[in-house]
């Protein structure tokens, strides 16, 4: 085995995991995964293999790492490498989160969507002065319909007032969401022109 160049040693899934301190477990799962090349079922070439997981280790651990990409060939065992097919999925992923971005702003921008907190504040702020208005109603009908003995007319100022409460949550206006989207936009410009 000393006379052996490194590029022909053979080794077991076990001899493998002694040698790279792992469990035989874990390094039939790397294989499994592609993690690492397996010369045949169960062995292993000690030189390409430790690459593949020196690369793997590099690579922040990443699952699949030889898969798609560039291939090598080193001792002539050829091993797959992720480099390149990662960078290029790197990019259009980057891609379609900046197109997402852009779409949302030029949603935002047209009225089409809202901000969760803008939603919740605005219609919170619907609702507490709705609620407020039909809190008040008794206390404004009460001295107009004191002695009042026409039962409909009673109802028909009840009921006018109520409408008139809700009203406020009828009426749907986008003045308050643009006013807020500005201010961001304000925000985010400020920001960037402190950081210049």
């Amino acid at each position: 085995m000393q006379n052996e160049s490194l590029c022909s040693l053979e080794c077991s899934s076990g001899e493998l995991a002694k040698f790279l301190e792992l469990t035989d477990r874990r390094i039939r799962k790397m294989a499994q995964e592609e993690i690492i090349p397996q010369f045949k079922r169960g062995r292993f070439q000690l030189q390409p293999t430790v690459m593949a997981y020196i690369k793997y280790i590099k690579d922040g651990g990443k699952s699949g790492t030889m898969r798609g990409g560039k291939s090598t060939t080193t001792c002539g065992t050829t091993t797959t490498l992720e480099s390149e097919g990662t960078l290029a999925e790197e990019k259009a992923q980057l891609t379609r989160v900046q197109r997402k971005q852009a779409e949302l702003k030029l949603q935002s921008a047209r009225g089409e969507v809202h901000k969760s907190s803008d939603v919740k504040a605005l219609v919170g702020g619907m609702i507490v002065t709705t609620r407020s208005r039909l809190l008040d109603i008794p206390a404004k009908l009460a001295p107009k319909l004191v002695g009042k003995k026409d039962l409909d007319a009673v109802k028909d100022a009840i009921e006018a007032e109520i409408v008139l409460a809700l009203q406020s949550l009828v009426e749907y206006d986008p003045e308050p969401y643009r006013q807020r989207q500005k201010d961001y936009e304000g925000a985010e410009n400020d920001a960037a022109n402190v950081s210049t």
